[in-house]
């Protein structure tokens, strides 16, 4: 698990979110509320990663039953503690992304908030082709967008600074091309503020029936 630990790190979801500012909180909130209400809440849904909760909780109190995974073992502390003081019922597992132990459609939506610009390519297809496995109709997705405002302005940063690159901005067309080969084609594509903010969050269907998906 120590490869994807290190973009999933208890210290670093703690930070991001105790820095965020309440708007940015609310605005991610409300993109993930836009895709969500294509989703029954008869739903069985997985967060992965969960981090210290977020998402899990607000969406368990809204009606959907969800499970959460991290691949941090301290994360997983908190985002139990999380939903134990918030008399929520959320199972959280340590799950390593690259390999999760839940079998083929053990759940009807996968949520992956908040990793994908954090992953180098070679990680990409692999997390993907998880993800979709243990889907049986929908797979949410965030990203950051090659063709935006913040997107260029951190790239000319980095090649005129010099900088290592800390996220990784993809085009659509790569994200699509990722599903289709595990069975999924896009349902809606939601963006937080288009050609402006770099992220969005997409929703992949099912196409292909989980034993043809290989």
């Amino acid at each position: 698990m120590n490869e994807l630990a290190n973009y999933s790190s208890a210290r670093c979801a703690c930070l991001y979110v105790e820095r965020m500012k309440p708007v940015k909180m609310v605005a991610e909130m409300r993109l993930i509320h836009r895709a969500m209400m294509l989703v029954p809440n008869t739903h069985r849904v997985l967060d992965v990663p969960c981090g210290e909760g977020r998402v899990m909780l607000d969406l368990a109190q809204r009606g959907y039953a969800v499970t959460g995974a991290d691949v941090s073992e301290e994360m997983v502390i908190v985002a139990r503690r999380a939903a134990a003081a918030s008399g929520l019922t959320c199972r959280v597992h340590r799950e390593d992304l690259q390999k999760l132990t839940f079998p083929d459609g053990s759940f009807d939506t996968v949520i992956c908030f908040r990793l994908f610009h954090k992953l180098p390519t070679e990680l990409r297809q692999l997390i993907i082709g998880e993800l979709c496995r243990v889907s049986r109709h929908y797979v949410l997705l965030s990203y950051d967008s090659a063709w935006s405002y913040t997107s260029i302005k951190r790239t000319l940063r980095i090649v005129l600074g010099g900088h290592k690159p800390d996220r990784w901005a993809t085009s659509l067309e790569d994200v699509k091309g990722a599903f289709a080969r595990c069975g999924f084609e896009l349902l809606q594509d939601f963006a937080q503020l288009p050609l402006l903010k770099a992220h969005h969050f997409a929703m992949w269907q099912r196409i292909a029936p989980i034993s043809e998906a290989r």
